[in-house]
């Protein structure tokens, strides 16, 4: 292995730059003007728009599913809370069964939109 460690040595790049000179100043960048860059994004987004309108309403279904599945996700630590709240509490007037029942239903729901 010790034979091999020159020809690893002779793999390591050299350094090309020498620090003990001051670095060259910065170039600046050409000016450019702030419409123009928003100019480049409204053209950018206008074409987005018109390769998306085809898709339109298959956008839009995701778009609520999306926001379906969302909306449960946030309800399912409540729906938690309640069940436990009714497996603790002796004097409940509901079955824990129900609301797990509906937790189910919500996750098969939230399973079917995602």
């Amino acid at each position: 292995h010790l034979q091999r460690l020159p020809a690893i040595r002779a793999r390591v790049p050299v350094l090309t730059r020498s620090y003990s000179q001051p670095a060259p100043p910065p170039v600046p960048d050409p000016p450019s003007t702030r419409s123009e860059s928003q100019s480049d994004v409204q053209g950018g987004l206008s074409r987005l728009v018109s390769l998306a309108r085809p898709d339109a309403p298959v956008l839009a279904g995701a778009g609520a599913a999306l926001l379906a599945s969302s909306g449960i996700t946030l309800g399912i630590p409540m729906f938690m809370g309640q069940i436990i709240d009714v497996a603790l509490d002796a004097t409940a007037t509901r079955d824990p069964r129900q609301w797990a029942g509906g937790l189910m239903l919500l996750l098969g729901v939230q399973s079917v939109l995602v």
